[in-house]
């Protein structure tokens, strides 16, 4: 007896002969919406020549001048503004100011192994961030004061710095500046469409940067890295050889799907290709599909590059997208300091008389600047005149009702770009030092619009239950809703001041996902939060539950302990058990209804032991019934002849019997052990409920 307790040790616990399921499980997510202020900061008191402000993480913004003054040292033109003076959040960027809240540092290239002297883009302000950390911007490098007599900048290309960690990422060089162009602000972008970059030069040479790891930040150059559009055959663009300027303002673009609109104003210094028909004044269009790899000019009808039909002085501050009603794009506009003009989109024909001229009669000195779209209207700046004009094209591109350009306070800020935070809230920083922000639904300012979204992961069948907000003080609010939206947009919003708690029982499964923003409005003379709200979200996975039938989950496994013949004590045999006579057999029975299939082999332990690997026998299958049936040392016998030899020469086997089955099995095994001269009564052990090992 005490050979089969030993045994024991090898069988684990029973498997289950019924249906298996996955318990049903309620899901509740809560999230704390973070702590939120308005802005505190308004004169920011920085020196140089235009920017706009980029907001970061919804507690700052940063900004980049895009030129300094003449014959001066360069100036400390990269800036982090605290939303919340003495947040401490751009601690650590750069050096602080007499501003409080303020801290700046000359603009870095992107390569933290040089000290070149840069500049960035233009009045267009473009930047892109990537995975909510990498600044990516463009920057021309001098090796001298870039404002020097004689100062040739030393190439172009796009900087990276981390936003988070305050260290540059990264400079990826795009020229070289081969023909030693005189031009102080040489490039412009980047545009970001799919996972690559598009900058353009004032050689008006398009160059692409692919993205490779946006969580790293890491680029490479496009397959087709370059488009000289100056060279091309369809395009024809005169080059500059000096920007009399400054600033690389005469470049603008516009991302409608995988097409880029670029925009270049022809004047200064200028190399003329040969057979071109523009001439000093144009204003000029291109487009670029990028939905290859290959960079192309969009094929007909498409002419290749067009001339708006007004020649107007336009700093290509200007450019902006006419939708229709339904807001699908339908042509590229600009707005000059006297004229007007829209080219459509597919065909590049002239489309100005299809939508009324957006100034309203005012001066635009220098052209719209880097626009805002939020839902179906469009918020421009006329920098130079201090004012924001509204079109409305859900009414054919007309004023917004009730707006009026110069009735807020924004006089002085002479905005080059307007930017959007996650709120909606629009923000403008501008030439003269004033951060300025703006709620454009009720036309006020300053804009006292929150944000906070979320997204809640469950089964694919979920039934989603619930939407709660609690810790919350009305007081707080003018309003606080929340949108359901997906990739296509809103789904339905809530109005959580009128009831803090609604059912999302109508909603569907959603694929799985539940992707939520909170969207609140403070009240009248509220500044920050008194209490942080909690939204939680409630759902029921029972629909997710997963049932297995273990009849149609097959194959299963099962390996059983056989022990066959005598030993006889001999040194040949080892010292592994007594000296006797030992007997298996072993029980099955299916426990499916229906017929199954098994099969069966054999794995020889000893002989020959040792440690060393024994024989594998494969044994004849059979199919498995709801009756009980065995497989005993005989049928090992009769199956083998090797294992027959073994037994009528008076020697001794043992090892594993694995079953493979269709179905699952119960399966238990009978012990026998006995001495050789039948002296003592046999022993017998039973091993039930042996495991599967599937």
């Amino acid at each position: 007896m005490l050979l089969f307790k030993l045994l024991k040790a090898a069988f684990a616990a029973p498997i289950v002969a019924l249906c298996l399921q996955t318990p049903a499980l309620a899901i509740t997510d809560t999230q704390t919406v973070p702590h939120s202020v308005l802005n505190e900061n308004t004169s920011v008191q920085t020196t140089g020549d235009g920017y706009a402000p980029i907001p970061f993480n919804g507690d700052r913004f940063f900004y980049m001048n895009h030129h300094t003054p003449l014959n001066l040292p360069p100036r400390k033109n990269f800036g982090c503004i605290e939303k919340d003076t003495g947040s401490g959040v751009c601690a650590g960027f750069g050096d602080p100011t007499s501003t409080p809240g303020l801290y700046t540092m000359p603009l870095p290239d992107g390569d933290p192994n040089t000290t070149l002297n840069t500049t960035t883009a233009s009045a267009n302000e473009e930047f892109v961030i990537l995975s909510n950390r990498y600044l990516l911007y463009p920057v021309t490098r001098f090796s001298q004061n870039f404002y020097n007599q004689g100062n040739i900048s030393q190439d172009w290309g796009m900087g990276c710095y981390d936003l988070i960690s305050n260290v540059e990422c990264g400079y990826t060089q795009l020229s070289a500046n081969p023909d030693s162009r005189a031009l102080k602000v040489a490039i412009e972008g980047p545009y970001r469409v799919g996972n690559k970059l598009y900058l353009l030069d004032l050689a008006m040479t398009l160059h692409c940067v692919e993205i490779v790891n946006a969580q790293s930040a890491q680029m490479s150059a496009c397959s087709t890295a370059t488009l000289d559009l100056h060279a091309h055959s369809q395009t024809k663009i005169p080059a500059f050889h000096t920007d009399t300027d400054s600033q690389a303002g005469h470049i603008g673009a516009e991302i409608v799907g995988s097409k880029l609109y670029l925009t270049a104003t022809v004047h200064g210094g200028l190399d003329f290709p040969a057979g071109t028909t523009f001439v000093s004044g144009d204003k000029v269009a291109i487009c670029v599909e990028t939905a290859s790899n290959a960079m192309t000019v969009c094929p007909p009808p498409w002419p290749g590059s067009v001339a708006f039909v007004t020649r107007d002085r336009h700093d290509n501050l200007s450019n902006y997208i006419a939708f229709d009603p339904q807001m699908s794009p339908e042509s590229l506009c600009l707005m000059g300091t006297n004229v007007h003009n829209c080219i459509d989109l597919v065909t590049g024909a002239d489309t100005t008389l299809n939508y009324p001229t957006p100034n309203s009669g005012a001066l635009v000195p220098h052209g719209f600047g880097k626009e805002i779209t939020l839902g179906t209207k469009t918020y421009l700046p006329n920098w130079a005149a201090n004012s924001i004009h509204c079109l409305d094209w859900s009414n054919g591109g007309q004023p917004c009702q009730g707006w009026t350009p110069t009735s807020l306070d924004w006089a002085h800020t002479q905005m080059y770009g307007l930017e959007k935070d996650n709120a909606n809230c629009v923000w403008a920083l501008g030439h003269n030092n004033n951060l300025w922000s703006l709620n454009p639904f009720l036309q006020s300012t300053p804009c006292d619009l929150g944000y906070f979204e979320h997204s809640v992961t469950a089964c694919e069948n979920v039934s989603w239950s619930s939407l709660n907000v609690i810790n919350v003080d009305l007081s707080d609010y003018d309003a606080f809703d929340i949108e359901i939206y997906d990739t296509n947009g809103v789904i339905t919003s809530f109005d959580m001041l009128a009831n803090p708690s609604v059912s999302l029982a109508n909603l569907g499964n959603m694929g799985g996902t539940l992707n939520y923003r909170a969207v609140f409005d403070f009240a009248q003379g509220v500044t920050e939060f008194t209490s942080q709200p909690n939204i939680t979200v409630t759902a029921d996975e029972s629909a997710c539950v997963t049932v297995v039938d273990p009849c149609d989950d097959g194959p299963y496994t099962y390996d059983v302990k056989m022990i066959c013949g005598i030993h006889n004590g001999k040194e040949e045999l080892g010292y592994s058990l007594l000296r006797g006579k030992y007997s298996t057999i072993v029980n099955l029975k299916s426990q499916c209804a229906d017929t199954g299939e098994i099969s069966k082999m054999f794995y020889m332990a000893l002989p020959p032991g040792y440690q060393k690997p024994g024989d594998v026998f494969e044994l004849s299958g059979h199919e498995t019934y709801p009756n009980a049936f065995a497989v005993d040392c005989n049928d090992l016998f009769e199956q083998s002849p090797k294992l027959r030899d073994y037994v009528d020469s008076g020697l001794f086997f043992e090892g594993f019997l694995e079953l493979k089955s269709k179905h699952p099995l119960t399966i238990s095994s009978v012990y026998t052990a006995g001495d050789l001269e039948g002296q003592f009564s046999p022993s017998l052990h039973i091993e039930n409920a042996i495991t599967q090992t599937k």
